[in-house]
Formats: structure tokens, C-alpha cells, sequence
């Protein structure tokens, strides 16, 4: 409540209609000025290479369906801008943070077909995994086994914090330059969730002569990936002021990231298995952790248009108001490190899923100088 209350106040200062203060295009530059900015982000956090399953539909051995994704759904997310604008030369120094809280979720189903003939030995319609440990279900079921229900659901917490020195430049009457070089931090936590259920397979076994069935089969699949990064940044903020109040907005923004990622997986498989009129109820766990260190670039950029007004008054500091909207994209490469198995023969060969965090944000700000 303090924070709104605050907030509307900054808001009718500097809508307020008093004859004692006149309006300037711009601000003549104090010799000290604070700046505060309240961001609000209606933001979308995607991750590639998250398809959980492949639905087929088709018939005997083939396989013919597509992948089945998450649904990456905007979220509201905030951010909070800090400056002081030194009285030298215009040097600026911002510090800003901001958080995101995202989540994705998503499920399939498709039945499986019956299975009944020795000769024919692949289950060919239903859900064909793509997470599980190559080593769940006995190995020789892994190339046909199919589940008729999958669901899966991803989170993302993610922080991000800077702190950069800037000087601004005029560029004629109608153009301001904001070159700027700091430090940028983030911190992700990431975590996928794939649950498998009304799992089948059927196998032969040529040396026995026993047709196998194994039925029913569920997995549960847990993920974890937190990144912690740090690395010099640098920036250019550019305004095209249209009108003395209305102006364009660029910003674009670049750093190297130096990250240590820690990702962990857990893995449980559960099935029985039915030969020659013998049911046997089988329990796999699979676990394993990594933590490694790598350098990972961002760039970001923001386009969008504004408004601000300058009020000052005889004998007193000048206060500026401004109001912005725009699209601001931003691209974290090979933040995903997820634990993917390839190798069925070489257990626990894995690979840590190297793709891009990308967030696209609608931002409202508000920012209060004086």
C-alpha cells in the first residue's frame, strides 16, 4: 500500500496543473539529479528443445506424428531503475534489477495399439518418449515402447542485476546518446517435469521362444538447471525526440556472461513385465548431478516510443516526468543445460541440452527525476 500510495503521489506531482511551473522540452541538467524508474513487464519466457514426446499415429512399425511442446504462456514480471547523474560532464551512474516468474505446462495423449502377434513384435501407435534413461525398462524394450498419457511442466525463476556508467551526448537538437559500459549478473532456476503413464511393449525373444509384454509401464522425469552468471557489459541508449514531449526509444545491450551451471536429474521407471503367465513388478531409479562453469554472450534490445515533460520553477531544481512503452527482446545463449541421455549402449552418456533463453517483454515504465 505504501508503494502505490507513494507511486499515485509521483504520478499527480508531475500531471498537477500549477501555474508555477512551466514546461521545457528538456531539462536543464542540474548539478545533481536522482532518477527512478518503475518498470512493469508483461514478459514471455521460451526455451527450445523442450518437446517431451512424440505423438504417432502410425500404423505397424512406422513412426509418423509430431512433437508435442509446452505452451509458453506471458507472465507479469517487474523491474526497478536507480541513477545519479553526476554533476561532471554528464557521467550517470544506474544501477537496475528486475525478476520474472514463468511457468509452461502441457499434456498428450493417444492410444496405444493392441499387440497380439509374435511375428509382428512393435508397438506402433501411441507416445513415444524422449527424456527417459536409454536404461529404463530393460534396454530391449526401449525402441518400441509407447504410453497412451504424458504430461509435462516447466518453471523458470529468473533475477537479473546491473550496474553501468554512462555519459550522455546531444546529437544536434533532437537527438540524445547514452553510451555505457558496467557489469551484468543473472541467476535462473529452471526445473521440467514429465510424467508418463498407460506405458506398452512387446518383445520377443528369438533364444527363448517366450513373447514378453510389459504392462503396465509409468515414468516420472525431474530436472533441475540453475545458472549463475557475471560479466562486463556495454550499452547504447539513443532518443529521437519528435515533438519537444514525444520521442523514439533504442536501446540495445551486450555482455558476457561468465556462468556456473549446476543440473541435476531424477528419474523413477516402474512396470511389470508378463512371460509365459509370470508377472514380475520391476522399480529403476536413475540420479545424476553435474556442475561445470562456461562463458555465455547476451544481447538485448528495446524499441519503443515515450513521453516526458520538464517542470521547473524560479529558484528550485527541475522535476521530469516520463511515460514509455516498447518491445524489448532479449537472447541468453546455451542457458538450458538440461540432462539428455543418447546412448543406449554407453550408459549414462548424456549430453546437457545447449539451448537459448529468450524473453520478449511488452515494458510500461514510469520515471520520476529530480
Amino acid at each position: 500500500m505504501k508503494k502505490t500510495f507513494f507511486c499515485l503521489m509521483a504520478i499527480t506531482y508531475c500531471f498537477a496543473s500549477d501555474s508555477n511551473y512551466l514546461p521545457f522540452p528538456a531539462c536543464p541538467p542540474p548539478e545533481t539529479r536522482w532518477r527512478t524508474s518503475f518498470q512493469l513487464l508483461v514478459s514471455q519466457a521460451k526455451m527450445n528443445s523442450l518437446e517431451y514426446v512424440l505423438n504417432n499415429r502410425a500404423d505397424n512399425s512406422d513412426v509418423n506424428g509430431h512433437l508435442e511442446s509446452l505452451d509458453f504462456n506471458f507472465k507479469f514480471g517487474g523491474k526497478l531503475e536507480l541513477g545519479y547523474l553526476f554533476s561532471h560532464d554528464l557521467w550517470d551512474l544506474k544501477l537496475a534489477g528486475s525478476f520474472l516468474y514463468s511457468k509452461a505446462q502441457d499434456r498428450a495423449s493417444q492410444p496405444v495399439t493392441s499387440q497380439t502377434a509374435v511375428e509382428d513384435p512393435f508397438i506402433s501407435q501411441g507416445l513415444v518418449p524422449i527424456w527417459f534413461h536409454p536404461s529404463a525398462y530393460l534396454n530391449s524394450a526401449y525402441n518400441n515402447i509407447r504410453f497412451a498419457n504424458a504430461r509435462a511442466a516447466w518453471k523458470l525463476d529468473f533475477y537479473d542485476a546491473e550496474m553501468d556508467l554512462g555519459r550522455l551526448f546531444k546529437v544536434g537538437e533532437k537527438i540524445e546518446l547514452r553510451p555505457a559500459f558496467g557489469l551484468k549478473s543473472i541467476f535462473t532456476y529452471q526445473k521440467l517435469s514429465v510424467e508418463l503413464s498407460n506405458g506398452r511393449s512387446f518383445f520377443y525373444d528369438s533364444n527363448l521362444l517366450i513373447p514378453t509384454l510389459l504392462t503396465p509401464a509409468d515414468s516420472s522425469l525431474h530436472l533441475h538447471n540453475n545458472a549463475i552468471g557475471l560479466g562486463p557489459k556495454v550499452a547504447l541508449g539513443a532518443k529521437w525526440f519528435l515533438h519537444p514531449n514525444f520521442k523514439l526509444i533504442f536501446d540495445a545491450a551486450g555482455a558476457l556472461l561468465f556462468t556456473h551451471f549446476t543440473t541435476s536429474r531424477r528419474e523413477t521407471a516402474d512396470y511389470t513385465l508378463t512371460s509365459n503367465e509370470i508377472s514380475t513388478e520391476y522399480g529403476e531409479n536413475f540420479n545424476g548431478r553435474a556442475a561445470f562453469n562456461g562463458s555465455k554472450p547476451y544481447v538485448g534490445l528495446n524499441l519503443g516510443l515515450g513521453w516526458e515533460k520538464c517542470f521547473a520553477r524560479a529558484g528550485s531544481s527541475p522535476v521530469k516526468c516520463a511515460l514509455d512503452c516498447s518491445y524489448l527482446l532479449e537472447n541468453f545463449w546455451k542457458i538450458n543445460q538440461l540432462i539428455k541421455f543418447i546412448d543406449d549402449y554407453a550408459d549414462g552418456t548424456y549430453l546437457s541440452d545447449n539451448t537459448d533463453l529468450q524473453i520478449q517483454s511488452i515494458v510500461f515504465a514510469f520515471s520520476f527525476s529530480f
